[in-house]
């Protein structure tokens, strides 16, 4: 008897009775629990009166809970796609943005995992080092003062938390089924908001005070045709590996492709275009799957054909000139010349610009971009962002292709994405960076987990 007693849920007290306080703990979690389901409801619909654009994304947040409270395994691979469609806290009416919560919630996951994983961790720390070093001293050197730069740093946690919170083969895989299906969104809102009619997650380019579009392109949620293109041109391999990958996802890899390219000719960016060529072309030669090969053929047929019904967009982008983008990159340049081993500091080409183009060029607008991310980095962060750089690519590459990695399908995909971005890169700058961490991140996970599990497909 005294045996069972102690397996009881409620062990019996000295003089025989239920311990009271046991079953009173349980009633308040049991009430707690149908307060909660009764309020969040209520707090919903409040903030459903007050912002009625909120509706879609709370219908689709809650499926999206449901979803992941079944399928935990999912958590980490929705997140990557959700920072990959950089819709920001000014859509939520005033709520927190879900990718920074998420952000932070999975940050402290990969700090706790980085506990458990102590060496791996170290290595991770040293990539991330060298991205943040650069632009630290080059914040500390800057000619205006000293420069904090926040934004940069932030965006340098994300290859932190992918490279951590990530925790196998499998995971990646799922974030590929991901990145496709956030592919597909992207892509029918691009072409909804030209064709159809631009709402506003997936508005249109407003006009420039200097130079006019007459060609509607589409801006999305990031609001820049140009950075729009590349969020979509980098998912393209990821909807290849599905079609490499054969069965039921197959026909989603398609429909990914179909509307990423036509997404990114609905944005009329000719560096966008250029990286969907150099994904298509560069998947079909490293991945030995002929129906993959096959596919990557038909694409370029297909877009070929479909030139006509993007023919405002095309002939628009033929038309624009080249000069203000050379102006920029000369300024670029010659801030690279004039301060060689730190630059100016972060966020300070803008700022110099117009100085510069006194004497460069004759673009009359006051403010600019250096349209490239090689150049701002070195007008920005001199030698030593442009070594740190290369040294971390470097890095990462060598690190997985020792690892193993490249001899996985998804392995090369993740490779061709990060190449897809950094071509699309060398005609924008870098505003869109933490894409590119966190497929870093990616490289370094699947690199440390091939050391530790098996049954990832084999090229």
């Amino acid at each position: 008897m005294e045996g069972r007693a102690q397996g009881l849920r409620y062990p019996p007290a000295g003089n025989g009775r239920i311990v009271v306080p046991r079953i009173a703990a349980d009633a308040m979690i049991a009430a707690g629990a149908v307060l909660l389901a009764a309020s969040l409801p209520l707090i919903a619909l409040r903030f459903l009166s007050l912002k009625p654009g909120l509706f879609p994304f709370m219908v689709v947040g809650t499926a999206v809970g449901i979803f992941l409270l079944r399928r935990p395994e999912w958590i980490v691979p929705g997140y990557v796609g959700l920072v990959w469609t950089s819709i920001e806290a000014s859509y939520f009416g005033g709520l927190p943005s879900p990718i920074e919560v998420g952000g932070l919630i999975l940050l402290a996951y990969a700090t706790w995992q980085a506990g458990q994983r102590i060496g791996y961790a170290r290595e991770v720390l040293v990539v991330c080092s060298l991205f943040a070093l650069p632009v630290l001293a080059s914040g500390i050197a800057s000619p205006t003062g000293m420069i904090v730069p926040v934004a940069a740093l932030k965006g340098i946690i994300f290859l932190f938390l992918a490279a951590l919170a990530i925790r196998s083969v499998a995971d990646v895989e799922r974030a590929a089924v991901t990145l496709s299906g956030v592919g597909i969104f992207l892509g029918l809102g691009s072409l909804s908001s030209v064709f159809l009619q631009p709402t506003r997650l997936f508005p249109l380019k407003a006009a420039e005070f200097v130079f006019q579009d007459p060609a509607p392109r589409a801006a999305g949620p990031i609001g820049d045709p140009n950075f729009f293109a590349l969020v979509m041109a980098a998912l393209v391999p990821f909807a290849l590996y599905l079609i490499a990958r054969g069965g039921k996802r197959q026909v989603m890899g398609v429909a990914a492709v179909l509307c990423l390219i036509g997404g990114v000719f609905a944005t009329g960016s000719r560096g966008g275009i250029v990286a969907v060529g150099f994904a298509v072309v560069g998947m079909g030669l490293i991945m030995p799957v002929l129906r993959l090969r096959l596919a990557a053929a038909a694409v370029v047929l297909g877009a070929i054909i479909a030139l006509p019904i993007f023919a405002t967009q095309t002939q628009d982008a033929a038309a624009r000139t080249n000069e203000g983008r050379l102006t920029e990159n000369l300024v670029a340049l010659a801030m690279f010349a004039d301060n060689p081993v730190s630059g100016l500091g972060p966020k300070q080409y803008s700022e110099y610009y117009r100085d510069y183009t006194r004497d460069i060029g004759n673009d009359p607008r006051q403010i600019r971009q250096p349209h490239s991310l090689p150049l701002e980095i070195a007008a920005e962060q001199g030698a030593a962002g442009v070594i740190g750089w290369l040294v971390a690519l470097l890095t990462v590459l060598r690190f997985a292709v020792a690892r193993g990695v490249w001899r996985l399908l998804i392995g090369r995909t993740v490779i061709m994405s990060i190449g897809t971005f950094l071509v699309a890169s060398l005609f924008l700058h870098g505003d869109t960076l933490r894409i590119l961490y966190m497929l870093l991140g990616m490289l370094l996970a699947m690199g440390f987990a091939l050391s530790r599990e098996r049954g990832a497909t084999p090229a």
